[in-house]
């Protein structure tokens, strides 16, 4: 069980820090923007690159990892991850840091898609949703926290700061996976490379002709895309049209993340007693909830950010029943070998995802909270639509879920 802990602990701080790398300097984007001359949308492709980066590799470590094993693709992503964190710190330009932005993205894409499939190596059915469902939750704290920082370093000090800190920070994670990461993946496939091309088509073929598993893939993929979009928003539409002080923004940032806690928390609790599904569908309800109040407040209220926090309460607890349980559908959906796969294309998803998220809101970006409110809604709508269209399927990955919490 220590090693289990370790393990779990290393894919924590794996993902605490590559999350980071956006979260600490999200404050300072309206200032990034006003340094460079640029509008809101051009800035926010320091968010959606990045987030293209992280979905692309993402698509491509899970599968090298069932090849090459897990710690060898990790340690090569992170070090990337710190190549292009480093680079940040010395671009000349705006089109220079968007491109070490996505140098960036392309290493952090190692931490969840491979991170999920080393635990998964170890842990499995039920007791796997409740890891990841405690994994996700922890490792929101990095969203709650990280913006706390990154606006009082944008108030007293410069965005560069936030820059040095991630950048020290992927040099450290960097030697402590050296020297304590395990390797969980014990019989690697070790294909040639034209071998592995095709394993890799075929296998991905396969996830998609699973309905059960695309489904709950999409359904963690556009709840991820939305919390995205809001992340590359929330600031101008505080800082700027709300007038919220920028070192204020990240303590609404994290009472978002408590009310995910909250969510969380109660999910782990129901895990095994109640169907996955039908938490699933409760938390997609909540966000959708969420998504139309704010825009029904946008037309009826005049928005606060406290406004915005109580409108985006129950969704913000949806998320907590969304995240885990989708991924343990999908990965129970698919007996097979292939586990590092699986989270990549799940992994590759969500920041896909994220990134056009990111791209659509920006583009219809008016100072108010009615893109995010719609995309929200129009997500969740998509997402209640897939769950019910297979629920029968996705009831039955529910009684292995259940099975393997008896007999544990």
């Amino acid at each position: 069980m220590s090693n289990n802990n370790l393990l779990i602990n290393l894919v924590i701080m794996m993902c605490v820090i590559t999350i980071m790398g956006s979260d600490l300097f999200a404050p300072s984007l309206p200032q990034i923007g006003q340094y460079y001359a640029l509008e809101e949308s051009v800035v926010q492709l320091l968010i959606s690159v990045n987030l293209f980066g992280v979905g692309i590799s993402s698509l491509l470590y899970g599968s090298l990892s069932d090849n090459y094993g897990r710690r060898s693709v990790i340690l090569g992503g992170m070090a990337l991850f710190c190549i292009g964190s480093i680079a940040c710190l010395i671009i000349p330009n705006f089109t220079s840091f968007v491109i070490a932005r996505f140098i960036q993205g392309c290493g952090e894409g190692v931490a969840v898609s491979v991170g999920l499939a080393a635990i998964y190596d170890r842990i499995k059915g039920s007791d796997y949703a409740k890891v990841v469902s405690k994994l996700c939750m922890i490792i929101s704290l990095a969203p709650g926290i990280a913006p706390i920082a990154g606006g009082y370093i944008a108030t007293y000090s410069t965005w560069y700061v936030a820059l040095c800190i991630i950048a020290m920070s992927a040099f450290i994670i960097n030697v402590i996976l050296w020297k304590k990461l395990p390797e969980t993946l014990l019989d690697p496939h070790h294909h040639s490379v034209p071998k592995y091309f095709k394993e890799f088509w075929r296998t991905t073929l396969i996830l998609m002709k699973n309905p059960i598993f695309m489904s709950c893939a999409l359904v963690q993929g556009l709840t991820i895309g939305v919390i995205w979009a809001e992340l590359a928003n929330m600031p101008f539409i505080f800082i700027q049209s709300m007038g919220l002080p920028t070192e204020f923004y990240g303590y609404f940032m994290a009472m978002g993340v408590g009310a995910y806690i909250i969510g969380s928390k109660i999910n782990q609790h129901h895990v095994g007693k109640i169907e996955c599904l039908n938490l699933l569908i409760f938390g997609v309800s909540l966000k959708l909830f969420s998504g139309l109040l704010l825009i029904a407040g946008s037309y009826y209220l005049t928005l606060t950010p406290w406004f915005v926090f109580l409108l985006s309460f129950p969704g913000s607890m949806g998320i907590g029943f969304i995240l885990g349980n989708a991924m343990a559908c999908a990965m129970e959906s698919v007996k097979g070998k292939n586990t590092g796969n699986m989270t990549s294309f799940i992994g590759g998803t969500e920041m896909l995802v994220g990134s056009i998220s990111v791209t659509i809101v920006g583009f219809f970006y008016d100072g108010t909270m009615i893109p995010i409110g719609g995309i929200v809604s129009l997500f969740m709508l998509f997402n209640l639509g897939m769950l019910f269209c297979n629920k029968a399927k996705i009831t039955s990955v529910n009684l292995t879920l259940e099975s393997t919490a008896s007999s544990a």
